[in-house]
C-alpha cells in the first residue's frame, strides 16, 4: 500500500525513484550504484510484507548489476527492450530461478518471441494484442502471466 512505499522511501533515503502499481504489484526503480545495491535490497526487503514481490527494473542495466541484485535475494526482473532483455536472460541463464517481466508496449511482431522468454507480460493494452496472445499461445507449453491494461 501507499503507506508501506513512503515508509520504504524513508528507509531507503533516495531521492531518485520511480514508482508504477500494476494490480498489487509496485515496481520501483531506483537509481543505484554497484556498491550499495545489496545494502539497499536488504533495507527494503525488510520494510515491505512478505506478501509484496519486489520486481528489478533492469532495463540499461548490466548484467554484473543484476547478478548482484540477485545474490541479494531479488528473483523478479523487469525489462521493457525484448532484445536487450535475451541478450541478458542468455547471460543469466545459470540462475535458473529468475522470474522475468516484460514491461511497456508490447509490439505484435515481438509476441511470440515475449511468449517463449518472459513469465509476466505486464502491459496486454489491446483487445488486438490479448487475441493475438491467446492465438499464439495455443503453441507455447508455459504461458506467461499477463496483466491488462484497462483505459
Amino acid at each position: 500500500n501507499l503507506l508501506s512505499i513512503r515508509s520504504l522511501l524513508k528507509v531507503t533515503n533516495r531521492k531518485e525513484f520511480f514508482i508504477k502499481k500494476s494490480l498489487s504489484i509496485y515496481t520501483i526503480t531506483f537509481l543505484f550504484t554497484l556498491m550499495d545495491i545489496t545494502s539497499h535490497i536488504q533495507k527494503i526487503k525488510a520494510e515491505i510484507p512478505e506478501s509484496v514481490r519486489l520486481i528489478a527494473v533492469t532495463k540499461q542495466v548490466s548484467v554484473e548489476f543484476i547478478r548482484q541484485a540477485y545474490a541479494a535475494g531479488i528473483r523478479d526482473f523487469a525489462e521493457n527492450r525484448l532484445q536487450e532483455a535475451l541478450e541478458k536472460q542468455e547471460q543469466l541463464q545459470d540462475l535458473s530461478d529468475i522470474c522475468w517481466h516484460f514491461i511497456g508496449h508490447l509490439q505484435t511482431n515481438k509476441i511470440q518471441k515475449v511468449l517463449h522468454n518472459f513469465h509476466w507480460i505486464h502491459s496486454v493494452d489491446s483487445l488486438k494484442l490479448a487475441q493475438r496472445l491467446d492465438c499464439l499461445g495455443e503453441n507455447v507449453t508455459t504461458l506467461p502471466q499477463l496483466c491488462l491494461q484497462v483505459k
